[in-house]
């Protein structure tokens, strides 16, 4: 029985602290290590992405559980696949805080369009000497808020409606209404 060396140690990063900035390419745990050779190498890569135990790895890759039980205890494959699915989660973790930032300030700046019109539409009506009341306006920002969804592609709250698979009826049932709130704010 051939005897297999044990691997040099490593240290499994701790999330709360800032990793150490060393010289030369970043070590990690799911790296191949020193002494590792490139056969137990793949078999720990197929072991590490899988979902499976040991002994179903050993059964995929068609290798004696014996022999891939002996290699995987010297080379830590349960601590290093556990190291890589942590790093692995952080990195959906920064991307999901990335993508929800980006949603924020997009969102940001629908308000900011939807308040603008809003002013602009106040502006206007004071510059003709008409002036809407507090229900009026308010309605013209819901309408306003509501198109903007539609456009975005979102259902809406209140109308139902979503653009994505018009249903052209609702459509038109949307344009009415609009229709007839400028039709109302025009007759005052």
């Amino acid at each position: 029985m051939e005897k297999i060396p044990p691997p040099p140690p490593f240290d499994v990063p701790d999330l709360a602290s800032p990793a150490p900035q060393l010289p030369g390419p970043r070590r990690v745990p799911w790296d191949k290590l020193p002494g590792e050779s490139d056969l137990d190498y793949a078999r720990f890569q197929h072991y590490a992405r899988s979902e499976g135990s040991v002994k179903a790895s050993a059964k995929a890759l068609g290798v004696s559980y014996e022999h891939v039980r002996r290699i995987s205890a010297a080379n830590r494959w349960k601590a290093r696949r556990e190291a890589l699915r942590v790093e692995e989660r952080a990195e959906q973790r920064a991307l999901l805080k990335n993508q929800t930032e980006r949603h924020a300030s997009a969102m940001f700046e629908a308000w900011r369009t939807v308040l603008d019109m809003s002013i602009e539409s106040l502006a206007h009506h004071r510059a003709l000497g008409t002036f809407l009341s507090l229900k009026e306006t308010t309605l013209a920002l819901k309408r306003t808020t509501e198109a903007l969804r539609l456009l975005d592609g979102q259902t809406t709250s209140n109308l139902g409606l979503s653009l994505e698979g018009a249903d052209l009826d609702k459509l038109d049932k949307l344009a009415k209404m609009l229709d007839s709130l400028e039709e109302e704010s025009n007759a005052k």
